[in-house]
C-alpha cells in the first residue's frame, strides 16, 4: 500500500470512534458554552481578555515546543488537552455556579478555539494519507463539530430558564468529556498508520518503525521509504555505531544515511514526511555529534566505517 493511501484500509471502527469522539466533545463545548440561558455569555473586556490571552498563551507554548525545541505534539496529547481545558471550565461552572459563570465559559471558548486547529492538522494529516477527496475529510470533521455544538446549545436554549435541570445538564457534560476521552485518547487509534507518526517519532520508537518497515509505508513510486531503502541496504553494525558511539537518534541516523546517498534536503523532507527546516536542525546535530563539516566528510567517515 502507497504512503498516501495508508488510511484506505483503517476499519471502520476507527472512524466512528473519532467521529464520534469529535462529536460528543463538540456536545459538552455547545452545552457548556450555551449555559445557562442556550445563549453566548455576554462578557465584559476582563473575561475577553483571559480568553484570547489563553489562547495566544497555549499557541505561542505549541510553536516554542515545534520550533525552538524541534519537538513534537501528538495527537492524543493535543485531545487531552482540549478535555482538560473543557473540564476545568465545566468544573467551575458546577462548583461556583452563577458568581464565576463568565470565567468558566471563556475557559470553554478557549478549547473551542483550539479545536478548530486541531480538526484542521488531523483532517490534514488524513487527507494526506487517504484516496478520499480532502474535502469529504474536512467536510465530516466539520459537519461533526458544528452540528454537535449547536445541537449542545439547543438543548440548553429549549430548557431555559433553569432550576433543576442545570444539575441534568452539568452532568450530560461531564459525561461527554468522558466518552469523548474513551473514543479518543487510545494509542490504537487509528491502527494503519498513526496520526502525526512522520512528525512525533522519535528514538526507538523510530528506529522499530524504520527497521521493520510496514508495507503501509511504501512510497510512490520505489515500493519503499527512502528511509527503509537505506537502512535495508546499511550495515546494522553502522547503525548501531552511530546510535552508541555518537548518540545519534534514529531519525538522525536515517537522515544521516539519506545524505550520504546524495539525497538533498527537499527529498529527505518528502520522503520522512517532515519540513525542511526540521531536516537542516537534524543535519545540523548530526554533523556536529560527528564532529565534521559537510557532505564529503560525512561520506569519508562512513566510507572508513565500511572498511574496518
Amino acid at each position: 500500500m502507497q504512503a498516501a493511501n495508508a488510511y484506505d484500509n483503517e476499519p471502520k471502527l476507527s472512524l466512528a470512534l473519532i467521529i464520534g469522539g469529535i462529536a460528543v466533545f463538540g456536545l459538552a463545548l455547545g452545552l457548556s458554552r450555551g449555559f445557562p440561558a442556550g445563549g453566548p455569555v455576554p462578557f465584559g473586556l476582563p473575561v475577553r481578555f483571559v480568553h484570547q490571552l489563553g489562547v495566544v498563551a497555549i499557541s505561542a507554548g505549541f510553536l516554542w515546543w515545534i520550533g525552538a525545541k524541534d519537538r513534537h505534539i501528538s495527537f492524543s496529547l493535543l485531545w487531552r488537552l482540549e478535555i482538560v481545558i473543557a473540564a476545568t471550565g465545566a468544573f467551575i461552572l458546577m462548583v461556583l455556579p452563577g458568581a464565576a459563570t463568565e470565567i468558566a465559559v471563556a475557559i470553554v471558548n478557549i478549547a473551542d478555539t483550539l479545536m478548530l486547529c486541531v480538526l484542521f492538522i488531523t483532517a490534514q494529516d488524513v487527507a494526506r494519507h487517504s484516496s478520499l477527496h480532502p474535502f469529504v475529510i474536512f467536510g465530516g470533521a466539520w459537519a461533526a463539530r458544528v452540528l454537535s455544538r449547536n445541537l449542545g446549545r439547543t438543548v440548553v436554549f429549549a430548557l431555559s430558564p433553569m432550576t433543576q435541570s442545570e444539575s441534568a445538564v452539568l452532568g450530560v457534560i461531564v459525561f461527554a468529556l468522558s466518552l469523548s476521552m474513551v473514543c479518543l485518547l487510545t494509542d490504537n487509534l487509528p491502527r494503519t498508520r498513526k496520526l502525526f507518526i512522520y512528525d512525533d517519532e522519535s528514538g526507538e520508537a523510530a528506529a522499530s518503525r524504520t527497521a521493520s518497515g510496514p508495507a503501509a509505508y511504501e512510497t510512490k513510486s520505489e515500493g519503499s521509504t527512502a528511509a527503509n531503502v537505506a537502512v535495508a541496504s546499511s550495515d546494522e553494525q553502522v547503525r548501531e555505531w552511530l546510535r552508541t558511539k555518537h548518540g545519534l537518534t534514529a531519525r538522525e541516523i536515517d537522515i544521516a544515511l539519506l545524505i550520504a546517498r546524495g539525497r538533498s534536503k527537499t527529498f529527505i523532507a518528502d520522503e520522512l514526511f517532515i519540513s525542511e527546516n526540521t531536516v537542516r536542525t537534524h543535519s545540523k546535530n548530526v554533523y556536529t555529534k560527528l564532529g565534521i563539516h559537510s557532505r564529503e566528510e560525512l561520506i569519508s567517515l562512513f566510507e572508513n566505517r565500511t572498511r574496518l
